[in-house]
């Protein structure tokens, strides 16, 4: 049996304690943006934001058994090698916005209490109702600041099919920015991604900077004749997009009908927390069937989803859980440690316990990069890119 580590939290009891409180946590504010081409390479700009463009009922159905290229395509749901790399880079490159002078040597301090990813935040908010999904998640301290990333437990039992439906999703995408039009693996366009940063305070003394990839901007016909300013782009209306699992019957009375809905309680839970963190409003699902065809798209409101499924999960549950171990989590990392320590947490589904274990390696704090380190260090950091905001923007942390 693999060592998870010492018991470190009962998600039963902790979701019981949060049943019937007021949440602290208030919905986040923009920060700034940034995009990743098709290669993931950072650029501190607006390059990769995508404009939603509504479809006319003859693209339909849509086919979305096209190859996505594998070297650019998720291997899993979350995860991508270079996790933490480009939030730190948009960091670095408006660093007096995210950091202040170390009081107690050379070099800088961040200011957040937390650096993190939307994702993250998601995973932990759905935690108290997920019963099926095991999560490890890896944390460093350095500077008074809490650096976490979400790690891949291992491998999904079936990963065919989830590398099958994450294909599809960069395929449908890639349709609806583009008004229909086919996927081509030669445009960047496809694989590029818009990312904003957000901030937002889960408790009264735990501030968090994350950063969260967007869908496509919503954008009337008017709208498109104005120039993009920075601070229209912090307040831009953005729409996500989800796959549904459609299951296909035959009737001979009335012929061939789809279930409603086409998604569960829990995926209506993880669209909600993903809309909550994002600042999201609408979620546009594809109604698929298993081969691959989508017959339609619908809207959905995501203000709407708590109150379709209350019977099944409560929101202000999510956000007090995601209170609660953010601050045992921080707790936990009080007590002196090697900077060589990461701390790890894996939550077990089946047994809704969440252990904690300490592993120590050859390098201090693995989970940064060394550039970062090197300006935390000297205060030295680099300016070849130029931040995207305008001089009148006020934004702070």
């Amino acid at each position: 049996m693999e060592d998870y580590g010492i018991g470190f939290m009962d998600v039963i009891y902790t979701k019981t304690l949060s049943e019937g409180d007021k949440p602290f946590f208030m919905q986040p504010t923009t920060l700034g943006f940034f995009s990743l081409d098709k290669f993931r390479t950072f650029c501190n700009d607006s390059s990769a934001l995508a404009r939603f463009r509504l479809l006319e009922n003859s693209f339909f159905p849509l086919d979305l058994n096209v190859r996505v290229e594998p070297g650019c395509n998720k291997k899993y749901k979350h995860f991508y090698s270079d996790y933490m790399e480009h939030l730190l880079r948009y960091m670095a490159a408006n660093v007096g916005r995210f950091f202040v002078p170390n009081l107690y040597g050379p070099g800088l301090q961040a200011i957040p209490t937390v650096v993190c990813s939307m994702e993250l935040l998601q995973t932990l908010m759905c935690t108290p109702y997920n019963l099926n999904d095991n999560w490890k998640i890896l944390v460093n301290r350095y500077r008074n600041t809490t650096y976490m990333c979400l790690e891949n437990p291992g491998e999904p039992f079936d990963i065919v099919t989830l590398q099958k439906r994450n294909n599809m999703v960069t395929v449908l995408e890639h349709v609806l920015y583009k008004g229909g039009e086919k996927h081509s693996e030669s445009q960047p366009e496809a694989l590029s991604q818009f990312v904003n940063v957000f901030f937002a305070n889960i408790t009264e003394s735990i501030t968090a900077v994350y950063e969260a990839p967007m869908g496509a901007a919503c954008l009337y016909s008017a709208d498109n004749e104005l120039p993009l300013t920075f601070k229209r782009m912090l307040n831009m209306h953005y729409i996500d997009f989800k796959l549904g699992n459609c299951a296909f019957y035959k009737d001979h009375r009335f012929g061939t009908f789809y279930t409603e809905p086409c998604y569960t309680d829990y995926d209506a839970l993880t669209w909600w927390a993903e809309s909550y963190l994002k600042k999201s409003v609408v979620i546009t699902v594809a109604c698929c069937q298993n081969a691959g065809r989508v017959a339609r798209v619908k809207s959905k409101f995501a203000m709407g989803l708590p109150h379709e499924h209350s019977n099944k999960w409560l929101p202000n549950v999510c956000q007090i859980f995601l209170a609660k171990i953010m601050h045992e989590i921080l707790l936990a990392l009080n007590e002196p440690h090697q900077p060589e320590t990461t701390y790890e947490f894996n939550y077990i589904a089946k047994e809704q316990i969440i252990y904690m274990k300490k592993k120590i390696g050859a390098h201090k704090y693995p989970l940064l990069p060394d550039w970062y380190l090197a300006m935390m260090e000297t205060g030295k950091y680099s300016d070849e890119t130029e931040t995207e905001t305008d001089d009148d923007d006020d934004s702070e942390l």
